[in-house]
């Protein structure tokens, strides 16, 4: 069965303005289901009513909320993830307090598009009803009910529900489709059991789509279920998409264990978080806030306290806008783009909201030009987002896939955004092991310049020697970074001539080993005594006491001419000047060219040494992979 888009309307205004009542007058249903809310004659939690209307072009879903003080929590999370709002203000009484409060909310949660109705329009004259009129044009001049029909209607006698009727039908066609991350998220509003079924979680689908028999979490707690059945309007469906209000059967979780403020997505999307990134703004009409203030946060579906750390001032006034970071008292799971309302925690009134912009960030220093920066990147939309991720990333390079599960965004989405952002020189890829991984420009520079730094500081400590280990550099680079980037960045380094790397190693351009005249007295001392023995050579041992040096100057003069390859150490005991090696390598080779293959007693024989330099001499070229074993015979490889 093919479902007609959703439209969510929420209702929004004063109590006692007839919200309940109009939602009745149009679509047969009283939303006030609870007895306490019959017969205490108002609304107290949230009524979901759809709407029959079959020359609508999409489905219309009113959520109808509480119009008293004490719920503008239960209001807040009724209109947090609407495509629209039908603000209803009596024509008796005109514009009330909770027709600000609400309208306050409306515009800080950026409801795009709505209605205005001028209910109970049979209680007061013509001249009453214009007077009304141009009160409502003054107190949303500049919002998004600027030039909204108002229409007067009367939930009692039926007047104006006909043209009410028609002009949701066209609010309908103003809404556009909601962009959709790719990633299932289904804020909780609703929770409740059925015979038969257990227990069910109800809300308004944001982004991606979910399937029966999928796997999913309940977030922050991290409670995992399966989707037995869901339904979209009384309809069993295969599955819910994007928009669509939609209720999910789990019987797998106690009714006791959910709650609204709840957040369903599949398992590993969400990250829990104490600490948000936000842009936080203040109403003209709201009173300051300082830092660290204690505020309620109304945050999707739920409400956390939280206090607020302003990062570019110490007070935020009336109708200014400001980076912060809040901490949060109980841990949260939004995504980066989710708007939010913010009240003072005693007494309680709405003074601001904002948005979220990172949804795990770590603490930031306040005054910092550079997170100021990064805050403002975070605020140019989704490209600025990823850009600044990555920076945030620091010296390790993220993946598209997880760029995309800290910004709540599919893999392939994010992938889609980074060719753009390769060719405006902000960011650099790698190849890695399992594909592209990608860091910032500042943070390659700043890693070449610290691959540089390593080798010279090397250097530092061993003048002597002529060359860095590369094995060494690696081991040192890999403590801030990854090996494909270590990889990359000495290779550039070598094309650029700012390293110079051979087989030897690593080394700055134009730079020799310094020694002084004793160490240089003693390299050629220990370099003549290998060459001088020819294919017996001694052991280091031996050389050391021969020569009679202090075992710290041997040591690194002998390490000198290992790095300098005059020395080759073909195993422990076994080490032969440069020259000798090659003249017995080029034997062995020569032998086999002639012979097919050779043994090492053929070997021994031949050079007319011992069975353990022999035997030393073909394991090295073995190693080397210039020869190999077959049985006792070594052959070319």
């Amino acid at each position: 069965m093919r479902l007609k888009d959703h439209v969510i309307i929420c209702t929004a205004g004063h109590i006692d303005h007839g919200k309940t009542a109009l939602v009745k007058a149009l679509t047969g249903v009283d939303a006030d289901t609870l007895p306490e809310e019959k017969r205490r004659g108002m609304t107290i939690e949230l009524g979901f009513v759809f709407m029959e209307d079959p020359e609508a072009v999409k489905q219309i879903v009113f959520i109808d909320v509480p119009g008293h003080e004490k719920f503008i929590r239960t209001m807040a999370a009724g209109s947090a993830h609407v495509d629209a709002a039908l603000l209803v203000i009596a024509a008796d009484e005109g514009i009330s307090v909770q027709t600000r409060e609400h309208f306050d909310i409306l515009r800080l949660l950026r409801v795009p598009v709505g209605l205005v109705a001028l209910s109970k329009c049979d209680l007061v004259s013509e001249e009453t009803l214009d007077q009304r009129i141009q009160e409502i044009r003054e107190f949303t001049k500049g919002s998004f009910l600027a030039t909204a029909p108002v229409i007067p209607v009367s939930s009692l006698t039926g007047d104006g529900i006909d043209q009410l009727k028609s002009a949701l039908r066209e609010l309908t066609l103003k809404v556009n489709p909601r962009s959709d991350t790719g990633v299932f998220r289904l804020p909780i509003d609703r929770v409740f059991s059925l015979p038969g079924f257990g227990t069910i979680i109800a809300g308004t689908l944001l982004s991606g789509e979910v399937k029966v028999g999928d796997q999913i979490m309940v977030y922050p707690e991290g409670l995992e279920t399966r989707v037995r059945n869901i339904h979209v309007h009384r309809t069993q469906q295969e599955r819910a998409v994007i928009g669509l209000r939609t209720a999910l059967n789990v019987p797998d979780l106690k009714k006791e264990v959910l709650r609204r403020g709840q957040v369903a997505a599949h398992p590993g999307t969400l990250r829990p978080s104490y600490c948000l990134d936000v842009s936080v703004e203040l109403l003209p009409s709201a009173s300051e806030i300082k830092n660290r203030d204690r505020i309620r946060m109304h945050l999707g579906t739920d409400e956390v306290c939280g206090r607020v750390s302003l990062l570019d001032r110490g007070v935020l006034r009336p109708g200014e806008e400001a980076p912060a970071q809040v901490f949060l008292e109980e841990p949260a799971a939004p995504l980066p783009g989710d708007r939010f309302v913010i009240r003072t925690f005693s007494p309680c009134f709405t003074v601001g909201g904002g948005v979220v912009l990172d949804a795990s960030p770590p603490k930031h220093k306040r005054f910092d030009p550079a997170v100021l920066a990064g805050f403002e990147r975070l605020k140019e939309g989704v490209e600025g987002m990823v850009e600044e991720v990555i920076r945030r990333s620091g010296l390790k390079p993220l993946s598209a896939g997880t760029i995309g599960h800290i910004i709540g965004w599919k893999e392939e989405k994010v992938k889609e955004l980074i060719p753009a952002l390769i060719k405006k020189g902000l960011i650099v890829s790698f190849s890695g092991p399992k594909g592209e991984v990608y860091l910032h420009q500042e943070m390659k520079s700043r890693l070449e310049a610290r691959l540089r730094e390593v080798v010279a500081e090397f250097f530092s400590k061993h003048p002597h020697l002529s060359h860095m280990p590369v094995a060494e550099l690696r081991a040192r680079f890999l403590t801030v970074s990854t090996p494909e980037v270590f990889t990359c960045l000495l290779e550039k380094a070598a094309a650029d001539k700012t390293l110079i790397l051979d087989q030897s190693g690593v080394t700055l351009p134009g730079r020799t080993a310094q020694f002084t005249r004793r160490e240089t007295e003693v390299i050629n001392l220990i370099e003549e005594a290998y060459l001088q023995a020819g294919f017996t050579p001694p052991l280091e041992q031996e050389v050391s006491h021969r020569l009679k040096v202090e075992p710290p100057l041997f040591k690194k003069a002998i390490h000198a001419l290992y790095q300098e390859k005059k020395l080759i150490r073909l195993n422990e005991k076994v080490t032969f000047h440069r020259s000798v090696w090659e003249k017995a390598e080029g034997f062995v080779l020569e032998y086999i060219r002639s012979k097919g293959k050779i043994t090492i007693a053929e070997l021994r024989d031949q050079l007319r040494i011992s069975r353990k330099y022999a035997c030393a001499i073909l394991e090295y070229l073995d190693r080397r992979g210039t020869t190999r074993r077959q049985g006792d015979e070594h052959v070319l490889k």
